[in-house]
C-alpha cells in the first residue's frame, strides 16, 4: 500500500509540472474542458441515481434537457418560420404588441428555410414533415459546418494544437447556454457566429478582411441588437472610423429588411411595441387554479433582480409587484448599464473590456438568461487567448465556469 502511494505522488507531481510548463491558453483550455467533463458526468451520474422514478424524471433520457414539454423541442426554429409564411409577422390585428419581436433580418433567413420546408398547417406539424426535417437538418449542418471553420481559424492564429482545438469545440457545445439554444434551434447561434468572425478579423492585416468584421457584427446586430455593445469596444481603442462603418452597416441591417415585408417601414412601429411588450410582460400562466410565472427561472437580469428582492423582503407577489418596484429595477438597470460602458472605457486591457461587454448582454436584456449566457463565450475564448493569468482574469474564468 506504501509503494503505491509512493508512486502516486511522483506521478501527481509530474503532472502538475507538466500542466504548469504548458503555454497559459492551453493551461485555461484543459482546465475549461476538465471541468466541463466533470460538470457533464456529476449531471448524468445525478440524474440517473438521484432523480429516477421522481416525477421530473431524467430529462435527458426522454430526449430534452430544460423542457419537460418535448414537443417544445426545436420549436425555436420551426415557430420563426410559420411567422413569416405571409410575410406579415408584426401586425396582429386587435392584439397590439403580438406580433413578432424579430428584427427582419432574422425573419428573411426564417423564411428561406420555411421556402425549403415547404407548407404545412402548423409549427409542430412542419416539424414532422420531411421537408420540415430536411429544413432544421440544413439549418444545424451550415452552423456546425461554419462553427468548425471559426474554431479551426481560432486555433491557427493562437497556436492551439488541434486535438486541443476539437475538444475545446466539443466541450463548448456541452455547455449549459450551447445545449440550451441548439434545444431550442434558436437563431440567436447565427448571432453569436457573427460576433466570433469580427472577433477573429476585425485587427487582420487584410482590409477585406477587416471589413467582412465590420459587416459580420452589423449582422449580429440585426439578428439580436445587444451584440451592438462589442462596438464600443472600437470606440475606446479610438478606431472612429471602423466604429461609424459598424454603426452605418448595423442600422442598414437592422432597418432596410422591413421593406421585404408586408407593410414596409411601417412595420417598425409595430416591431418595437412587440419588443416592449415582450420584454416588459413575464410569460403567465395557471398552475392548480393560481396564475404563475417563470420570470424567476428564467430572467437573471439587472433589473430582475430588484425585482426578486422586492418578492422576498416586500412580501409581493411577482405579478402584484407595484408600479415603483418596476421603477427601482429599471433604474438600477440603467445605474448597472453605465457602469458597465464606463468600465469598458475605464478597462486597462482588452479582455477586461470584452468582459464587460458581454456582461451588458447578459445583464440589461431580460429573456432567459441560457439565451444571453450564450455570449459569455466570447471572453472565454479572449481569456485562452488574451488574458494575462492574474487575479481577475482567474476570478472571471471560475464565474465563466459556472
Amino acid at each position: 500500500m506504501r509503494g503505491t502511494e509512493k508512486t502516486q505522488i511522483p506521478f501527481l507531481k509530474k503532472c502538475v509540472a507538466a500542466f504548469r510548463s504548458l503555454p497559459r491558453m492551453q493551461r485555461y483550455v484543459l482546465a475549461f474542458v476538465a471541468a466541463d467533463i466533470l460538470f457533464l458526468v456529476w449531471y448524468l451520474i445525478y440524474t440517473a441515481a438521484f432523480l429516477e422514478g421522481e416525477a421530473h424524471v431524467p430529462h435527458f433520457l426522454l430526449g430534452a434537457v430544460f423542457f419537460q414539454d418535448h414537443s417544445d423541442v426545436f420549436m425555436d426554429f420551426f415557430n420563426v418560420n410559420v411567422f413569416v409564411e405571409d410575410m406579415n409577422p408584426y401586425f396582429v390585428a386587435g392584439d397590439p404588441g403580438g406580433g413578432s419581436s424579430y428584427p427582419p433580418l432574422v425573419l428573411l433567413l426564417a423564411k428561406v428555410f420555411r421556402l425549403i420546408g415547404g407548407p404545412a398547417e402548423s409549427a409542430l406539424a412542419l416539424r414532422e414533415t420531411p421537408r420540415g426535417i430536411l429544413s432544421i437538418v440544413l439549418y444545424f449542418t451550415v452552423l456546425t459546418i461554419c462553427g468548425a471553420l471559426c474554431l479551426l481559424k481560432f486555433a491557427k492564429k493562437k497556436g492551439l494544437p488541434l486535438p486541443l482545438a476539437a475538444a475545446l469545440g466539443l466541450c463548448v457545445l456541452l455547455t449549459a447556454p450551447m445545449v440550451y439554444l441548439i434545444e431550442r434551434a434558436n437563431y440567436l447561434l447565427f448571432a453569436l457566429l457573427f460576433v466570433l468572425v469580427f472577433f477573429l478579423y476585425e485587427k487582420d492585416e487584410s482590409a477585406f478582411k477587416r471589413e467582412l468584421s465590420y459587416l459580420s457584427l452589423a449582422a449580429a446586430v440585426g439578428f439580436k441588437l445587444y451584440p451592438a455593445v462589442f462596438a464600443l469596444l472600437l470606440l475606446k481603442e479610438k478606431r472612429f472610423f471602423a466604429f461609424l462603418r459598424v454603426a452605418l452597416y448595423s442600422v442598414a441591417l437592422t432597418v432596410l429588411p422591413f421593406c421585404f415585408f408586408e407593410g414596409g417601414f411601417g412595420n417598425i412601429a409595430y416591431f418595437l411595441e412587440n419588443l416592449k411588450k415582450f420584454s416588459e410582460g413575464p410569460y403567465v400562466f395557471e398552475y392548480e387554479g393560481a396564475p404563475c410565472t417563470n420570470a424567476f427561472s428564467y430572467g437573471l437580469s439587472a433589473a430582475m433582480f430588484v425585482r426578486v428582492l422586492f418578492c422576498l423582503f416586500g412580501g409581493f407577489s411577482y405579478l402584484a409587484l407595484p408600479a415603483y418596484a418596476h421603477a427601482a429595477a429599471t433604474a438600477f438597470a440603467v445605474i448597472t448599464g453605465a457602469a458597465l460602458i464606463a468600465g469598458i472605457f475605464l478597462a486597462k486591457d482588452r479582455f477586461s473590456a470584452v468582459f464587460l461587454a458581454a456582461a451588458a448582454t447578459f445583464l440589461l436584456p431580460d429573456p432567459s438568461y441560457c439565451y444571453t449566457a450564450s455570449v459569455l463565450i466570447v471572453p472565454l475564448f479572449f481569456l485562452f487567448s488574451e488574458g494575462e493569468g492574474g487575479k481577475f482574469q482567474i476570478a472571471a474564468f471560475v464565474l465563466l465556469l459556472f
